[in-house]
């Protein structure tokens, strides 16, 4: 015997009233349990062993009293927003579907209320039930294939994050073919609404070219939520070089800009981070760094923050000094050779040299732009640039110097730019005054000249000699 007792075929649930249900035939008793939609004839039939087929005579129409209903009701569920800021409002749309085949009677949704959310409002057929932390919607019936329709707005707190997950279900008073759908999640991740704070100082103010500064940030969450994912970004000054870069939470990366990942920030805590650099140009340096989150910013006026660092420039003269004059005696002329270079790293301004003549001698000459006054001349160099040198001649007479006198001159440069290193900015030279030589008299000028050529002659003849020239 096989039965089909669910099913919509024609052949197995018959609506009331068709002549096929009647008949006669053999009777035999049968027990079987099905669940079937009021309104239907159950009918069968049964099988002989040799496959041959007949219908009962009989069918039975089932009334609504004897058998339960049966429909499926499944729920979908959407939100409006997703990111949602912390502290604002979220809307959710909850639709229950009855797929038959029987009226579902007494529908419910319950929405319980998830962390971090408070109610706000919903459809007429819902109540917020604060003994059950949810809202209920009582929709009545709902007809096969017919729909319900309602909304709930829910606030989420300012110091909500992560991921708002809400769940709805909406279980059928009749028996349901589908239970798994009869709930419905919807999430929505939550962006935090906070202000970001920035301020920057510098260790050092002026600093000299050349030299490094540190830059001290602090990055400050004003609340009122939390704030994910904050990101420090510093654009270093032109011309400077990184040192180093480090955050006392996550990590720093980047040359000429430099990027630190913060992670997270609660409400009203703070995370720092330094930045070191070599200035590479004198002048005011400009250092800028901000902040961002992941969120709303509600004062977005303080998200960056600017610090002005004077950098003087540093040049480093160098003196050098030679004596061209050999043998000096008393009379003749001594010249002083005295080169100044700018080893840098800046230009040096204003460039001054200055040289004390020793005692005993009378200035004669110079370069253009020095002049002398009570035995000091002084020489206006201008301008050097880093690398660049000026070199100059000074001379003078010896007017009043005995033998094995030592005279020393010194000479020594300034200039109006810091000097790295003042040591070589001064150089000495000595001179040791030579027994003096007799002019000799015109006659003697003669008798030399005879006896150098009769020296010559000789020598030339030895020469020729030695050669094997002679005669």
């Amino acid at each position: 015997m096989q039965h089909h007792w669910l099913g919509r075929r024609q052949d197995l649930h018959r609506r009331h009233g068709r002549d096929d249900c009647v008949g006669r035939r053999d009777k035999f008793i049968t027990t079987s349990s099905a669940s079937v939609p009021a309104g239907y004839y159950i009918a069968s039939k049964a099988i002989d062993p040799n496959n041959n087929t007949s219908e009962f005579s009989k069918c039975a129409l089932v009334n609504a009293g004897q058998v339960d209903q049966v429909a499926d009701l499944s729920i979908t569920k959407s939100n409006n927003v997703d990111p949602v800021a912390a502290g604002s409002n979220v809307t959710y749309t909850i639709t229950v579907t009855n797929n038959g085949p029987s009226t579902s009677t007494d529908v419910v949704v319950t929405d319980p209320l998830p962390s971090q959310t408070s109610f706000v409002s919903a459809s007429s057929a819902c109540v917020n039930n604060t003994g059950l932390a949810a809202v209920v919607c009582n929709l009545g019936d709902i007809g096969s294939n017919g729909s319900s329709v309602v909304q709930i707005t829910l606030k989420v707190t300012a110091s909500g994050s992560g991921t708002l997950i809400n769940v709805a279900s909406a279980p059928s008073s009749a028996v349901d073919m589908i239970p798994s759908n009869n709930a419905a999640t919807a999430t929505a991740v939550i962006q935090g609404v906070a202000d970001m704070a920035i301020t920057k100082n510098d260790d050092a103010d002026p600093v000299n070219h050349g030299e490094s500064i540190m830059y001290t940030i602090a990055v400050t969450n004003n609340g009122p939520g939390n704030a994910a994912e904050v990101t420090l970004t510093d654009s270093l000054p032109e011309g400077a070089s990184l040192i180093s870069a480090s955050a006392a939470q996550g990590n720093c990366i980047g040359t000429t800009t430099v990027v630190c990942s913060l992670g997270n920030l609660a409400s009203g805590s703070s995370a720092t981070a330094t930045v070191s650099i070599t200035t590479l140009h004198a002048g005011a340096v400009t250092n800028t760094a901000a902040v961002s989150a992941n969120g709303t910013d509600l004062v977005t006026s303080n998200n960056s923050d600017s610090v002005v660092t004077t950098v003087n420039p540093l040049a480093d003269l160098e003196v050098t000094k030679a004596e061209n004059s050999h043998p000096v005696t008393l009379g003749s002329n001594l010249s002083y050779t005295i080169t100044v270079r700018n080893d840098g790293p800046s230009t040096s301004t204003s460039v001054v040299l200055t040289d004390n003549l020793p005692s005993g001698v009378s200035y004669i000459e110079t370069a253009n732009g020095c002049a002398e006054a009570g035995g000091v001349v002084s020489c206006a160099l201008g301008d050097l640039a880093a690398t660049e040198m000026a070199t100059g001649v000074i001379q003078v007479t010896v007017l009043s110097a005995s033998a094995g006198t030592v005279l020393t001159n010194t000479a020594s440069a300034t200039s109006t730019s810091p000097d790295g290193d003042v040591s070589n900015n001064t150089a000495t030279i000595t001179t040791t005054i030579q027994d003096g030589i007799s002019v000799p008299s015109l006659s003697a000028w003669g008798t030399v000249a005879l006896f150098g050529a009769v020296i010559e002659a000789f020598a030339w003849r030895l020469r020729r000699r030695q050669t094997g020239l002679a005669r």
